[in-house]
């Protein structure tokens, strides 16, 4: 397991309705309307804890159903990723031999627009990409509207037959 996923301080930022939200209590402002709200928040984050990890600030992966196990090279890279948050949901698997996959040098990343515009249209996810060598695809398992509407907005929207789930396939480049 890399690093665990910990939060130690946490700011919540809304506007307020009316200054009849607020009771102030031994030199602390407390928004009624929302302590409830933040209690649960606060429950959620430690279910969170006991269920992620990260690679960096960036990256969080479902531990118990990803093998980190990858190159060293793809370690880095991932290490080194900077984009929006998201959600790995697969990185080494076995079941394919001639997969990027089988050998740790790929990715899927939940389908996320913020993070598909980072590596299509940022210059730090462009050199990010070419630091370390990487490609990526947008894999839909069937032709669905939704895939339309994806094909239609960015590039290298595929179909892949055997994908389970729509997603983000990062891998190093076949030639490195």
């Amino acid at each position: 397991m890399r690093r665990a996923f910990s939060t130690s301080i946490m700011m919540l930022i809304l506007p307020l309705s009316s200054t009849s939200d607020l009771v102030i209590n031994q030199n602390v402002i407390e928004i009624k309307r929302l302590k409830g709200h933040i209690h649960l928040l606060d429950d959620h984050i430690c279910s969170l804890e006991n269920n992620l990890s990260v690679y960096n600030g960036s990256l969080v992966y479902k531990s118990a159903f990803v093998d980190n196990n990858v190159t060293k090279t793809f370690d880095n890279a991932m290490l080194a990723y900077n984009g929006p948050l998201t959600v790995v949901t697969s990185l080494r698997r076995y079941h394919t031999v001639y997969s990027a996959h089988y050998k740790g040098k790929a990715s899927d990343m939940r389908l996320n627009r913020r993070v598909i515009h980072w590596l299509q249209s940022t210059a730090e996810g462009q050199r990010w990409l070419n630091t370390y060598n990487l490609t990526y695809i947008i894999e839909f398992p069937k032709r669905n509207a939704r895939y339309y509407r994806y094909k239609k907005e960015y590039k290298k929207v595929v179909i892949n037959n055997l994908a389970t789930h729509e997603h983000i396939h990062i891998q190093i480049k076949k030639n490195h």
